[in-house]
């Protein structure tokens, strides 16, 4: 799934982040929630390992591709 315009302008600005966080490691962000839209998100899913942790709810990534429970 290729980056939009908007998305590559969202990984610039985290990339921006991580290197003041780097270089002010005391520095408090107030909020970051402006840059996780639905595009990003999509995609930060699509990375994930299928082979990870359980999320919250207890389900591993095997069991909800086949809607069982495990």
């Amino acid at each position: 799934m290729p980056y939009t315009e908007m998305d590559n302008i969202t990984l610039t600005k985290l990339a921006l982040i991580l290197e003041r966080a780097r270089k002010e490691p005391k520095f408090q962000f107030t909020s970051l929630a402006h840059l996780l839209n639905e595009g990003f998100l999509k995609e930060c899913y699509y990375r994930l390992g299928r082979d990870r942790a359980s999320g919250i709810d207890g389900v591993c990534m095997r069991c909800r591709l086949v809607r069982e429970s495990c």
